[in-house]
């Protein structure tokens, strides 16, 4: 079977907002790639995809990694189509270009491995099916999709109700599985804390050293917690 891995990327300008109170828009675009690398790392060394597409409005940004092995730079046709929209486009692709499978993940996963990704994919039995890792907040962080127009992508809040409604209404096996790595996404600063105290090694482990100071925090921390309370 061939699986391929779907990796949505935000314009880096862009990158968690939700921050922007804690880090400047430098500091946010330098988290968000080590992030990324982190993830592109886990699924390289998990050696289940035969590519790998990552898929982005702002493809000059990341010109770098295309010298990486099995990754193809998909640019959005169109930046007003949103995450969904391009998450479809490039599944539509993918299934063209002789997919069976393929597993969409988001790029701000840090704790992730490739054991992760074996063990999520290997829930799968090979029949058609859609495997989800959920969010804290009732989103989706990582979807498999046999074949990958099973369901039709719809990320954001609530999203893995509607992925399991949809599934549900198509007659397709549909499960959650349960994985701590792919549900700690980092979105506000309590996020940013809690991955400082897990994560040994990695691209983000790297940043958080180099950024944050002996305490844990910097100048704006306080106000980053405060902010997910508020949520």
């Amino acid at each position: 079977m061939k699986r391929v891995c779907i990796v949505p990327v935000k314009s880096l300008e862009k990158a968690k907002g939700r921050l922007a109170a804690v880090l400047n828009e430098l500091q946010r675009r330098a988290l968000q790639l080590a992030m990324l690398k982190d993830v592109l790392h886990a699924v390289r060394q998990s050696r289940l995809f035969a590519e790998t597409y990552l898929v982005t409005a702002n493809a000059s940004a990341l010109d770098s990694m295309q010298k990486w092995p099995g990754l193809y730079l998909l640019r959005e046709p169109s930046p007003e189509w949103g995450l969904n929209g391009a998450v479809r486009w490039s599944l539509s692709y993918a299934q063209y270009k002789g997919a069976q499978a393929a597993l969409v993940i988001h790029a701000d996963l840090p704790l992730v491995t490739s054991a992760t990704l074996s063990e999520f994919v290997g829930e799968a039995s090979g029949e058609p099916e859609v495997l989800l890792a959920a969010s804290h907040d009732g989103g989706t962080n990582a979807m498999y999709l046999c074949p990958p127009d099973a369901v039709t992508p719809q990320f954001g809040v609530g999203s893995l109700g509607l992925h399991l409604k949809e599934a549900m209404l198509r007659e397709v096996r549909a499960r959650v599985v349960e994985s701590p790595e792919l549900a700690q996404d980092i979105d506000v600063w309590i996020d940013v804390l809690r991955v400082q105290g897990l994560l040994r090694e990695g691209h983000t482990f790297q940043w958080l050293q180099e950024h944050l100071s002996a305490e844990g925090t910097t100048p704006g921390a306080t106000i980053g917690a405060h902010t997910r309370r508020q949520r």
